[in-house]
């Protein structure tokens, strides 16, 4: 699931790099919800490894 996410977000990300260049608000904005999204599948990881 999050894995589809962060596929999608990485791709819009490359996108917004190759229309309006890697410190365009879009893309910052864009980089920070595909932080966002890898911090929780992170975490998700971490948790699963802790509770085996």
């Amino acid at each position: 699931m999050f894995e589809q996410a962060i596929e999608k977000k990485r791709e819009e990300m490359k996108y917004f790099v190759q229309r309006y260049g890697i410190t365009a608000k879009k893309t910052v904005h864009c980089s920070q919800e595909l932080d966002k999204l890898l911090n929780i599948l992170l975490f998700l990881q971490c948790s699963r490894k802790l509770g085996n």
